[in-house]
């Protein structure tokens, strides 16, 4: 008699929300902070998580119209010149979680994820599962890859003064090129 009253049908709900609903809400908060932030994102992306692989900067730009202009200059994909009018389109679905997609060809972001030469090339991302998304700080993982990148609100709006203090805290720390 013990055994059986020790068994319950009823159980209660870990969450006071159907996982649906959450799922959605994650995905709206998502796409709600990266395309509320008009001076856009600065991005410290790295496309894989080998030892060596280096980290690059970026700038992002969400429009709440499913545009992204994506701003860069390193050696991997602009040369070392400045490119501001790489843009593309982006959306924010559900994915096991928030995934943020570049889900049209952008020349600076895709190029970390096309193959090369040695047919992998630098094994970057273009999806990722969004572990957090605040209006401070936005954490990547990617998709493929899971290399981790951080995104947070640009403080300087002018894009060549950004970068020259990229270049400069790269001389300050890395000036032999090691």
């Amino acid at each position: 008699a013990a055994t059986f009253a020790a068994c319950s049908r009823d159980e209660k709900s870990l969450f006071e929300k159907p996982a649906a609903q959450r799922a959605q809400e994650a995905v709206t908060n998502a796409f709600d902070v990266l395309s509320s932030n008009e001076a856009g994102w600065e991005m410290a992306y790295f496309p894989n998580l080998e030892a060596s692989a280096k980290g690059y900067n970026m700038v992002l730009k969400f429009n709440k119209n499913g545009n992204v202009s994506v701003s860069a200059k390193n050696s991997a994909t602009t040369m070392n010149k400045l490119k501001t009018d790489s843009c593309s389109t982006w959306v924010v679905k559900s994915d096991y979680g928030p995934l943020l997609s570049f889900d049209t060809y952008n020349d600076v972001f895709h190029a970390f994820s096309d193959p090369q030469e040695n047919g992998a090339g630098l094994l970057g991302d273009y999806e990722f599962l969004i572990l957090k998304a605040t209006p401070e700080l936005v954490l990547l993982k990617g998709k493929k890859h899971s290399a981790y990148s951080v995104m947070r609100p640009m403080k300087n709006s002018n894009l060549e003064e950004y970068f020259a203090a990229c270049e400069k805290m790269q001389s300050k720390l890395f000036g032999n090129n090691n």
